[in-house]
């Protein structure tokens, strides 16, 4: 399992309220992972390192990108320097899932994208049938629970997005 936090940027009481706010909600498979932007501050501890996750659409729910393949910029907020960045990258991409995962993603000015929040990808880990993994809590604590014992299984879970 990986574990980082999303941008909370945003809040909803619904998987399907999430995906009608979100610019761009597709399932797909993580290829890569690699260093992100470097942002910094005037202070030397005002520093922000990202991750991005080159990923694979292969089915759109909401929006429609025609790049074969996007980036997902994630914020490593436990990252404060070169050092930790490179092992937090390592650590990531030996970590992403195997299994296709569905994305509600927002676009960032500079073409990338971000999560639009912690809930911003799900899939199957062994965790969770339907797991956050961008959470360090299992997704049965979270704000969606009721919502997804209905569904049981990452295929019912595209199945509410189909609608």
């Amino acid at each position: 399992m990986f574990e980082i936090e999303g941008e909370w940027a945003e809040s909803y009481s619904t998987v399907v309220e999430m995906a009608d706010a979100s610019d761009f909600v597709f399932s797909g498979e993580i290829v890569d992972v690699s260093r992100g932007e470097v942002q910094s501050g005037d202070a030397k501890e005002d520093i922000v390192f990202q991750a991005t996750l080159k990923v694979r659409p292969s089915k759109f729910y909401r929006g429609d990108i025609t790049q074969r393949d996007v980036g997902v910029q994630l914020i490593l907020p436990e990252v404060t320097s070169q050092a930790e960045f490179e092992n937090a990258i390592d650590l990531l991409a030996r970590n992403v899932p195997d299994e296709p995962a569905v994305f509600f993603l927002r676009a960032r000015s500079n073409g990338t994208f971000r999560v639009v929040n912690g809930y911003g990808i799900w899939t199957h880990t062994s965790r969770a049938e339907i797991d956050a993994p961008l959470n360090t809590f299992p997704p049965s604590d979270g704000p969606y629970a009721a919502e997804l014992s209905r569904l049981g299984a990452i295929d019912a879970f595209e199945s509410v997005l189909e609608m």
